[in-house]
């Protein structure tokens, strides 16, 4: 497991479900980290902040390579990416409605995707073919990465000001969280070409405060949706029914204000983190080898 922060520190983790021992912390003292993410490979780990550059940190050597300021762009700050799953790209959320693409092998700019607006997030199809991007008017941009164009657009129902954006491992759901902290649930139909105002399949509304994480699991059969914004602000659904889970977490479930989560590979834990650096790791017994 991979933990980092603005306190400039990479930590890495062995999760064995008892002792979950450290084995390795790095020290960053140029770049307060934003954003850390495997490579789908798990042999590197590519890590961001507020600076113009960004390191690959190679977790077999343990080295480290600094890559400088994108050729081409004048990003200042370099806050968040998404991988791609297929590893051949790094999509960089830049400014003015920029979506930086990098080759993940290469480490050089290929190419930029553009909306109209500011975006608020991204997620890719599971082939890495595709990538949807949302601006903060709710408008939707599906982009085909290969062809560098935008295919289609959709607008998320009722939104009024959209703050993040995730789809499903199998490619059949699609969530917007909103600053109201509505999330709407679509299924693939969003994806019909003329299909422009989609209903959606599921309207969640038992969060009340803007919604930055929202996560699939590895079977699209659970989604966590969380706001930083209000203390132990986290719910779990199920998935295709859209009903959410009564029983956790519950009013005693130690989450504090919630700053990420995310599922392993294959949903056995699901980890949580806070904004006062605890992550707490909950093992999902249905999963579990």
């Amino acid at each position: 497991m991979l933990a980092a922060g603005e306190d400039k520190t990479l930590r890495l983790f062995q999760i064995d479900g008892r002792v979950n021992p450290k084995i390795q912390s790095i020290f960053l003292k140029d770049l307060k980290i934003t954003c850390a993410k495997f490579h789908p490979s798990g042999n590197q780990v590519v890590v961001t902040g507020r600076q113009s550059f960004y390191y690959i940190y190679d977790v077999q050597s343990g080295t480290f390579d600094r890559c400088k300021s994108i050729w081409g762009r004048d990003e200042r700050t370099l806050p968040s990416f998404n991988m791609s799953p297929c590893g051949k790209y790094i999509a960089f959320r830049g400014h003015g409605g920029h979506i930086i693409l990098v080759s993940s092998l290469t480490k050089q700019w290929i190419g930029d995707l553009k909306m109209n607006k500011s975006i608020e997030g991204m997620s890719w199809s599971s082939d890495g073919k595709f990538l949807q991007s949302i601006a903060h008017d709710g408008e939707v941009y599906l982009w085909d990465v290969g062809q560098r164009e935008c295919v289609k657009r959709w607008r998320d129902d009722g939104a009024v000001f959209s703050t993040s954006f995730a789809s499903s491992p199998n490619d059949k759901y699609y969530a917007t969280g909103s600053r109201s902290g509505v999330v709407n649930l679509y299924d693939e139909r969003v994806l019909e070409p003329n299909n422009t105002q989609p209903t959606p399949l599921h309207v969640i509304q038992n969060l009340t405060t803007q919604i930055e994480t929202i996560r699939f699991n590895h079977d699209s059969q659970l989604m966590a949706i969380a706001s930083h914004s209000k203390k132990d602000s986290l719910r779990m659904v199920h998935l295709p029914s859209g009903k959410v889970y009564r029983n956790w977490p519950t009013e005693r479930t130690p989450l504090g204000r919630v700053t990420t989560a995310e599922f392993s590979r294959n949903s056995d834990y699901f980890a949580v983190a806070n904004d006062v650096g605890r992550i707490t790791l909950y093992s999902l017994n249905h999963y579990a080898l």
